[in-house]
């Protein structure tokens, strides 16, 4: 077998090398209406690709024949399958701007959202665009995303169009759904691994360090990621007149009187009081619209 996989990973060093040079020479001009990723994924992507594509052929090469030789070839070949992920996002993500509307492209699939139907607001490094209850984000580090913002700005000024975006509801931020997702994923192939590792042991220390393996890589990071989850999906904050409403990541929602409510800053965010006694915490990172209750405790502590 080692022939083939040297085969399979010398031809796949080749591509990538080529494929490198011919992006390096015919690198895409950014052009005016079209917002791209910032970073060259592309790059990054051919870089993994070489990685692995090149441990596999040492190990075909150096390693003697086993089935730790076999486990560890599969491994590095991953590593090609997550390089080629890389070119894909950037390959397929664009913001196409128009006069009336904007053309959303990700990964499989492609999206016209019309000026007139969004909500829009900037919260601190994106423009977070909402439509048909769901956010968008789009960082201002990406190029063009100015422009994209000033032609949503001039379209709703030219129309009269009210923004109703709902920027007095704090709730959580794209990082917190991404993080989530990603702690769960990361849990789940820990635990398959654990379950494999379990199913097949050779030694009393290797099942101890199966369930060790799943508790910490496994089942902890599941358990961040639910959390994350259901940070983003019920956790919510918003204020009537004089009173704040807070819903926890249970859904379970409790009532304050404005006035009674304190605030103290952190590096990172604000913690919110109680007569004194702490009821929840605010991370810029992690949360949208956090600035108008920032806005509002600080306004009312100034009053007094």
């Amino acid at each position: 077998m080692d022939w083939l996989y040297r085969g399979i990973s010398f031809l796949i060093i080749l591509i990538s090398i080529s494929y490198f040079l011919k992006i390096r020479k015919s690198d895409e001009k950014v052009k005016a209406d079209v917002i791209y990723l910032p970073y060259k994924l592309k790059s990054i992507g051919v870089a993994i690709i070489l990685t692995g594509s090149l441990m596999v052929l040492l190990l075909s090469i150096f390693m003697s024949d086993s089935k730790d030789k076999f486990y560890a070839i599969l491994f590095f070949f991953s590593y090609v399958l997550i390089g080629a992920l890389f070119i894909w996002i950037d390959f397929r993500y664009r913001v196409f701007i128009h006069k009336s509307k904007l053309t959303k492209r990700t990964f499989f699939s492609s999206r016209d959202i019309p000026y007139d139907s969004i909500g829009y607001i900037v919260d601190g490094n994106n423009i977070i665009i909402e439509y048909k209850n769901k956010k968008y984000y789009i960082n201002f580090g990406y190029p063009n995303t100015i422009i994209l913002y000033e032609a949503i700005n001039k379209y709703f000024s030219q129309n009269k169009i009210e923004n109703k975006y709902d920027a007095d509801t704090i709730s959580g931020n794209f990082y917190t759904k991404n993080s989530g997702i990603t702690f769960i994923i990361l849990g789940s192939i820990s635990i398959g691994l654990s379950i494999w590792m379990l199913l097949i042991p050779e030694s009393k220390g290797e099942i101890i360090f199966g369930y060790i393996f799943m508790l910490i890589m496994g089942f902890i990071p599941f358990i961040v990621g639910v959390l994350f989850v259901l940070l983003y999906k019920n956790f919510r904050v918003k204020s009537s007149s004089k009173e704040l409403i807070y819903i926890n990541i249970f859904n379970k929602e409790k009532k304050y009187k404005i006035e009674e409510l304190s605030l103290r800053s952190t590096p990172n965010g604000f913690k919110v009081y109680n007569k004194n006694k702490k009821i929840f915490y605010i991370n810029y990172w992690i949360y949208n619209n956090s600035s108008f209750l920032d806005s509002l405790l600080s306004k009312k502590s100034r009053k007094k």
